[in-house]
């Protein structure tokens, strides 16, 4: 890759409570990859994992135009430290050297999670007018963005993976026909149950399914009657929620990576 090139290419990551999600921009995305946070244990196992990604994408080590991230106070170090050593660029924040450019309606708006903003901000220019974003990770994240642009949270609720641990925690007798139901293998339709795995595996995919039907049906009651909005699905588990709903939703697998660069740009002029 050529210095000028390499000087317009950008790093942006987005770091949640069990997934680092990164993605590098040259004109287009070169590549993008979604990294386990249980393989990211030790400041080695962070390097080898943005350097793969870099070798990957064909970015020699060292040759990146600048980095900007969303992520947690506590995971921010580890990121920024690999971030500087594989890309050597420092890594800017969300929240810290860069806003998200979104008011939001909450009693106390600073206390507001960056990672919300971020993709409220995207999905509503991804729209171009209200919709509705699920972020569908350890949590599936429920936001209104109204016509004018302002943020109206409207839930929290457990995820794919806050429901699996739980079950693992409080019955581990499950243990064994939880961990042999994958996400991937979840069940679209309803139907009896022939087995303890089948069981687990039909439990899940309605308790998911069935509670982001109501996280939409809760984010279109706060909208005008009138009003149309798209329903924008993101998070590791986007797809198989998209195939438990009721309704047609839009896939946008880089939404809040898009929004990092969105972002970016604006910040730039």
């Amino acid at each position: 890759m050529e210095g000028a090139a390499a000087g317009r290419v950008k790093l942006y990551a987005d770091l949640g409570n069990t997934t680092l999600h990164m993605g590098i921009w040259l004109d287009g995305w070169v590549g993008a990859r979604r990294v386990a946070m249980r393989d990211l244990q030790g400041p080695e196992a962070w390097r080898e994992a943005l350097s793969r990604f870099a070798r990957e994408c064909g970015l020699p080590d060292g040759e990146c135009g600048g980095a900007l991230g969303c992520a947690s106070t506590k995971l921010r170090g580890p990121l920024a430290q690999a971030v500087r050593e594989v890309f050597g660029v420092s890594l800017r924040l969300l929240g810290q050297d860069l806003v998200a450019p979104m008011a939001a309606e909450y009693d106390d708006p600073a206390s507001i999670g960056q990672d919300r903003l971020l993709g409220g901000f995207a999905a509503w220019r991804a729209a171009g007018g209200p919709c509705i974003v699920l972020d569908a990770g350890t949590c599936v994240t429920c936001d209104v963005v109204a016509e004018e642009g302002i943020l109206i949270p409207i839930a929290i609720a457990p995820g794919l993976p806050a429901m699996r641990r739980g079950v693992e925690l409080l019955a581990p007798h499950l243990g064994e026909a939880l961990a042999a139901s994958p996400a991937q293998e979840l069940p679209t339709e309803s139907g009896p149950a022939r087995s303890t795995r089948q069981s687990i595996a039909a439990g899940l995919a309605h308790a998911l399914g069935g509670c982001a039907q109501r996280l939409i049906g809760a984010a279109r009651s706060v909208l005008p009657q009138d009003a149309p909005a798209q329903v924008i699905l993101t998070g590791g588990d986007a797809s198989l929620l998209a195939s438990l709903l009721a309704e047609p939703a839009r896939l946008a697998p880089m939404l809040n990576l898009d929004g990092l660069r969105q972002i970016d740009e604006l910040g730039g002029q």
